[in-house]
């Protein structure tokens, strides 16, 4: 027997409205998930001597319902190996330098980078993230796995601020002067891509970027010292992305988002200050993406036929987020219409961590003599994350 190999894709957002929790095994309603899409609009302050301002608490986590019933199929979790020089070849290992030239505060500043060329290889190679959703962005922003080279990078601006005596506000420009610094190329013209979104550490190899790539390097390096920032998506004509750096009392544009100002920030070239806005940009509603580590998760399913009359069901769940996708279940049934289901299997609940695989195994009894099809649905932390199904068949 042939069945249809389906792929299903979903991310779990912090910011979505879950319309309705998985409630019952036997109920076949949509169950629509409601994906919350916050459009702000500009705002100029003509004064200000304020200053940025710290992030707030991480949030909790999502809120799930805990399910009463326990699935009795088999489930495992595959992990994704951290990365080391260790296991790198010797050609992997080979350190890839990068020197950055910058001015700021009237003097002339460098920044020397080492990295293995089997890490940036690592991020090079990776399938970018699915765009289901502008939030997938902040996946780049909070990907665990480049946290080691932004926090020496963020270290080292914050220790050479100290030095200097700067105030918060100056950290923030002096950051920004050194992003700014690195060429603007479209992703057009450095990968032969329409659209081509870089990791932090690629940006930073790379010594090129276009508007994601910088605000995304930028609003991790501005994170990880302690600052509360957003990224700011301008739809339109051409489309653009900038960051938002939260604070009060300072002069320029800024977006009112979650009761606190996020005052707009240019880096795709030198000398856009905080709060400066190119005037093609001034009259657009911004989309705001807040910057929380989230998981991202893509499944895949096959089937053959088993003994017993049964049919065996491999569905293997990926994890490409920042955050652990905790309880993620998998449930699946025979549909044969008219809101009836046979062979339903609950797995039992895995955590998957960022970077692993769930690979889950159901075995479903098939009635005979009737017209039927499989479904696939993914619940983590209580939520139903994604479904899928087969073509309709007959047994």
């Amino acid at each position: 027997m042939l069945i249809k190999r389906i792929l299903g894709i979903f991310l779990l957002l912090t910011i979505i409205v879950v319309g309705v929790l998985w409630a019952g095994a036997k109920d076949l309603t949509e169950f629509p998930l409601i994906n919350e899409i916050v459009f702000v609009t500009w705002h100029e302050e003509e004064r200000g001597q304020g200053a940025p301002l710290t992030a707030d608490p991480a949030d909790r986590d999502m809120p799930g319902q805990k399910d009463a019933a326990d699935g009795t199929a088999h489930g495992v979790v595959q992990e994704e190996g951290r990365l080391s020089t260790a296991e790198f070849s010797p050609a992997e290992a080979e350190m890839l330098n990068r020197e950055f030239a910058w001015n700021y505060g009237g003097k002339q500043w460098t920044y020397r980078l080492q990295v293995p060329r089997g890490t940036y290889n690592h991020y090079a190679g990776r399938e970018r993230l699915p765009l289901l959703d502008y939030n997938v962005l902040a996946i780049y922003v909070t990907d665990p796995g480049h946290k080691e080279i932004i926090s020496s990078l963020a270290e080292a601006f914050s220790d050479t601020a100290a030095k200097e005596g700067y105030s918060l506000k100056q950290t923030v420009e002096f950051v920004l002067s050194f992003v700014q610094s690195i060429e603007y190329r479209t992703d057009e013209e450095s990968k032969g891509l329409e659209q081509y979104t870089r990791y932090p550490l690629e940006t930073l190899v790379d010594l090129e970027g276009d508007c994601k790539d910088k605000s995304i390097l930028y609003a991790s390096i501005l994170k990880e010292m302690g600052l509360g920032v957003v990224l700011v998506i301008l739809p339109g004509e051409p489309g653009h992305m900038a960051v938002g750096v939260k604070g009060e009392d300072l002069p320029g544009t800024y977006y009112e988002y979650q009761g606190a100002r996020y005052y707009y920030v240019e880096t795709t070239a030198w000398g856009w200050q905080i709060g400066q806005i190119p005037p093609d940009y001034r009259n657009r509603e911004a989309i705001i993406v807040p910057i929380r580590p989230q998981p991202l998760l893509l499944h895949k399913w096959e089937s053959r036929s088993a003994p017993n009359g049964q049919l065996e069901l491999v569905v293997t769940v990926d994890n490409l987020g920042s955050a652990v996708a905790r309880q993620t279940k998998v449930y699946t049934f025979l549909d044969v219409g008219n809101d009836k289901a046979y062979a339903q299997q609950w797995s039992e609940p895995l955590d998957l961590k960022p970077g692993s695989r769930g690979i889950y195994t159901h075995y479903l009894r098939v009635p005979a003599g009737v017209e039927t099809r499989i479904v696939v649905k993914i619940i983590s932390d209580g939520y139903l994350i994604d479904k899928s199904h087969s073509d309709w068949f007959s047994t």
